[in-house]
């Protein structure tokens, strides 16, 4: 899952935002926007992984985990084992 577009809208939002306070916040909101990102990445990673567990505890005894690959994350599910009958 590429992260890319999600930091991408929040940095337009805040630009957004920034334009209705003039020259100096369109220059604040640039100089936050590359430390903003690592602190955006972490919380959506957060998120992602709150939802993983919510959704581990309704399938259970399956699960879903998020795993990083690279700096993208994915969801791994893992499905009750069928015994043949």
């Amino acid at each position: 899952m590429n992260l890319g577009p999600y930091i991408d809208e929040i940095h337009r939002q805040l630009e957004a935002v920034a334009e209705t306070g003039g020259e100096d916040s369109r220059a604040l909101a640039e100089r936050l926007a590359a430390p903003l990102d690592a602190a955006i990445r972490l919380s959506l990673l957060d998120a992602l992984s709150a939802a993983a567990q919510e959704i581990t505890c309704d399938l259970a005894p399956g699960s879903v985990e998020l795993r990083l690959r690279g700096r993208d994350p994915e969801f791994a599910v893992t499905a009750p084992c069928q015994w043949p009958s």
